[in-house]
């Protein structure tokens, strides 16, 4: 049986290195609680301009893009019962020890704060 033609669109393909470069270094600048700007990152990634505003159409959606990375959305709570202990299970189940910091930059919390 043959195998389906491949259609190739023009230009050279994308290369997927690329927007991890970009995305790392625009993490490490928030990490570093730094302005993120085009210039700032293609300096710190060593991709062109071009290649970023091609990728990314807003700053914005960059940014979203780079806190998206590596997120894992966590499994629904219940919010049938008590809540602070369907809480404290879904943290045992998750091997989390603090519910709380679930953003990259965590809030400061106690226990007594549930």
């Amino acid at each position: 049986m043959a195998q389906p033609e491949v259609r190739q669109l023009p230009g050279r393909p994308r290369d997927e290195d690329l927007e991890q470069l970009v995305l790392d270094a625009a993490l490490e600048m928030i990490d570093a609680d730094q302005e993120i700007t085009v210039s700032k990152l293609v300096e710190r990634s060593g991709v062109s301009s071009a290649a970023i505003y091609r990728r990314w159409p807003s700053m914005t959606l960059l940014i979203a893009s780079a806190l998206n990375t590596g997120r894992v959305v966590p499994p629904a709570i219940s919010l049938e019962g008590d809540l602070r202990q369907n809480l404290l299970r879904r943290s045992l189940a998750t091997g989390r020890s603090k519910p709380w910091r679930c953003t990259r930059n965590p809030v400061s919390a106690s226990a007594s704060d549930w």
